[in-house]
């Protein structure tokens, strides 16, 4: 039996032409899908629940949905090909769920399948509906671009180059310089300004950048506020306007304007 929660909001993160986003939950877990559906409807946004693939499938093709999320444990059938004929075919956002996210093949097999971030049950519900939040919008963002028959800002490929204030970072050599002089950066300093780079006008989220640099365990976030302030140091000793901001409770984001370029 699907069960459904919604509430009204002011946020337009989470509306659609007035109306609130929806979102399908697909879990035998009820403690977390309790949590889940308490945390979304005060958010605004309406939340469906299945506790199996195959009512998981029926309700996608009754209802329209801007993101789905699916227990890699659902016992009637394989949630990674679920999610990967679900995702191809209806252009939704997948989010797998699992108990334990240790298991780096599981992750990497989610990943792969169609899912386009794999997170822990164990997760603070807050986050959860953060990145909840951020796909919503950029499903939104995309959509917006379509049909306005925009394309998208950037292409990036090994030939790409950002550059912000006077600092150039080249995507294909991983080298930062700052008006021709280089700045040594560790790989984890490159991988988080490159994950900021490449969406400069969005909230790069906590959990994605623990993604990008394969960091498994959430107790080690402090890992990432080390890496951001060692790069702000070795950015501010060439320039001291902000680069990066920090947006308390999700991530960071990029405070300088980033333009974009491919090297011939």
């Amino acid at each position: 039996m699907e069960d459904q929660v919604s509430a009204q909001s002011s946020d337009p993160d989470v509306r659609r032409s007035g109306n609130s986003a929806k979102i399908i939950v697909a879990s035998t877990d009820r403690s977390f899908v309790q949590s889940l559906v308490n945390g979304v409807s005060r958010t605004g946004i309406s939340c469906h629940t299945a506790p199996s693939i195959s009512q998981l499938i029926s309700s996608i093709d009754e209802h329209h949905y801007e993101l789905i999320i699916a227990d890699a444990y659902l016992t009637d059938g394989n949630v990674n090909a679920a999610l990967s004929i679900l995702g191809k075919a209806n252009g939704l956002p997948c989010i797998a769920v699992r108990h334990d996210c240790g298991d780096e093949v599981d992750r990497i097999v989610s990943l792969e399948m169609g899912a386009d971030i794999c997170i822990s049950t164990d997760c603070n519900i807050r986050e959860i509906i953060a990145i909840i939040r951020a796909a919503i919008r950029r499903k939104a963002n995309l959509e917006n671009i379509i049909s306005n028959d925009a394309q998208p800002k950037y292409e990036i490929s090994h030939r790409s180059r950002f550059k912000f204030y006077n600092f150039i970072l080249d995507h294909g050599s991983r080298e930062l310089a700052h008006s021709n002089t280089a700045i040594p950066i560790t790989n984890s300093e490159y991988v988080i300004l490159f994950e900021l780079l490449r969406e400069p006008e969005q909230v790069v989220l906590r959990n994605e950048l623990r993604a990008a640099l394969n960091i498994n365990d959430s107790t080690n976030d402090r890992s990432i506020d080390v890496f951001v302030s060692r790069l702000r140091k070795k950015l501010g000793d060439f320039d001291q306007r902000k680069v990066i901001n920090t947006v308390r409770g999700l991530g960071y984001k990029m405070a300088a304007k980033v333009s974009y370029s491919q090297v011939n």
